[in-house]
């Protein structure tokens, strides 16, 4: 199934013996399906029993060796299928071709799902086309420009000296699109483009997401599988859900499934579980819910979580610098912040700016830890150690695993950046122990403007706060 198309009617056959192994023969004689093989592959939390279905199945295993084509394009068997069907192309532009194989057949027909869903990560964007490729990963299909710059331009043509012309992606696309764009990323190094899977924290293709991705969208789905608001980004339901805070959503989930349960008792049991209003029975599962997932995040953290609870001063002459990210769910805005302090734990330096349209939280507290870096370049701030209180971004610097994503290309730069110093390290400290970085990029998000504070010019609130990391040292 990994390197063929299986015949429809074979698939057909097969899930026919599976559904009636499942719902049993005696004596030679079918017994009652009480439901559809459809039904039963749906997932369980959906009503389903999680079956596969084999042809999706099928073309999810596929797709996986087109991705293997992608990201390994030296290896034999892709090397092989270049020379013979796509010499001159992606092989995701590739065709037919002249009497092809039954395996190149079979890899065609699963390429639509990729094309469907992988983004390119841009780097100098030579192989990017604009208007034709994806590569605005919250954006799917065509680009749409304001005015038409060259209907065969590249993404490279919108950068100069290593970064956005703003000038030109502002006179080009249309405000929404023009601060998705900002907010990609660049690199210093320029590396090459190359296209990453989405759906995936770590940009990495899998049969069990491509399987999701092409299952039937229903109502209950919505709240099932985080790509599914990109296919209803243009529902008025969907537009409606994106504006409820993360409060007003939960309630609006609770009471919906509260309703939802109501009706199969009325229907199926003629009795009502609820005692009172409806609504108020929804608001107060939630309300339990959320206590007992606080319970359970703060016993977590304290029991596996050795990290320090307050803040520790570096050793004598070394400088350590705090970086934080910050979320404003009424604004749904972010900002960064730091702050740079000595042995004594006196700050020299201070910094904050809001950001754009970031891909992630992780995204956005590796940008902090990217801008402190080049903060303390920027000003010859020799700083020995780094800290941040976002366990996953010191993960995503630390460790070596394969991250393909634009999270996990700045978690490299990063990696980069601590090679290349001697003695300069980065580790996790908790919220407790960072409440200086946390309270700066906190107070960025309510300011547009990028602010660097030096020795002397520290407001007072900040003096305040350090003050009191001071006192707990003692």
């Amino acid at each position: 199934m990994s390197c063929f198309r299986i015949p429809k009617s074979i698939c057909n056959e097969i899930e026919k013996e599976c559904s009636n192994f499942w719902w049993g023969i005696d004596e030679g004689k079918k017994r009652m399906h009480w439901k559809t093989w459809k039904s039963l592959c749906k997932p369980k939390c959906m009503g389903g029993l999680g079956f596969r279905q084999l042809e999706t199945f099928n073309k999810a295993l596929l797709a996986k060796q087109i991705w293997r084509i992608i990201k390994d394009p030296d290896s034999l068997v892709a090397r092989v299928l270049k020379a013979r069907y796509f010499r001159h192309q992606d092989v995701m532009e590739a065709g037919l071709g002249s009497n092809p194989s039954y395996l190149w057949h079979s890899l065609l027909w699963s390429s639509p799902l990729l094309e469907k869903e992988v983004c390119w990560h841009v780097g100098d964007g030579a192989k990017i086309d604009i208007s034709k490729d994806r590569w605005i990963p919250k954006i799917r299909g065509r680009v749409n420009m304001i005015q038409e710059h060259d209907l065969h331009s590249k993404v490279k043509d919108l950068m100069v000296n290593g970064g956005w012309n703003t000038q030109l992606v502002q006179q080009l696309f249309p405000p929404y699109l023009e601060k998705e764009i900002l907010a990609l990323p660049t690199f210093s190094d320029q590396q090459q483009d190359f296209r990453f899977w989405p759906l995936d924290p770590k940009g990495r293709y899998s049969v069990r997401e491509g399987y999701k991705s092409q299952e039937d969208s229903t109502s209950h789905a919505l709240f099932l599988y985080p790509f599914i608001k990109q296919n209803r980004k243009n529902s008025c339901f969907w537009v409606l859900l994106k504006q409820l805070k993360k409060n007003a959503f939960e309630v609006f989930v609770m009471r919906t499934w509260a309703t939802w349960n109501e009706i199969l008792r009325l229907i199926h049991k003629n009795d009502s579980g609820t005692k009172g209003i409806l609504s108020d029975w929804g608001e107060k599962l939630l309300q339990e819910f959320q206590s007992a997932r606080t319970a359970l995040d703060v016993g977590f953290e304290k029991s596996n979580c050795s990290s320090p609870e307050t803040w520790a001063a570096p050793s004598e002459n070394n400088l350590q610098m705090n970086v934080d990210a910050s979320y404003n769910e009424n604004t749904s805005s972010f900002a960064i912040g730091g702050v740079i302090r000595n042995h004594e734990g006196q700050p020299v330096l201070a910094f904050g700016r809001q950001i754009d349209n970031p891909q992630s939280v992780l995204f956005a507290e590796l940008l902090a830890i990217q801008e402190g870096f080049k903060v303390a370049q920027t000003h010859n701030f020799q700083v020995n150690h780094f800290t941040s209180d976002s366990l996953l971004a010191v993960q995503a610097v630390t460790t070596l695993e394969e991250d393909i994503s634009y999270a996990g290309s700045i978690a490299t730069e990063i990696r980069c950046l601590l090679d290349s110093r001697s003695n300069t390290h980065l580790t996790h400290i908790r919220r407790s122990a960072n409440v200086v970085a946390h309270s700066i990029a906190a107070f960025f998000i309510s300011s547009s403007s990028n602010f660097v504070w030096k020795i002397g010019d520290f407001p007072v609130w900040l003096i305040h706060l350090v003050t009191k990391d001071l006192l707990l040292l003692q």
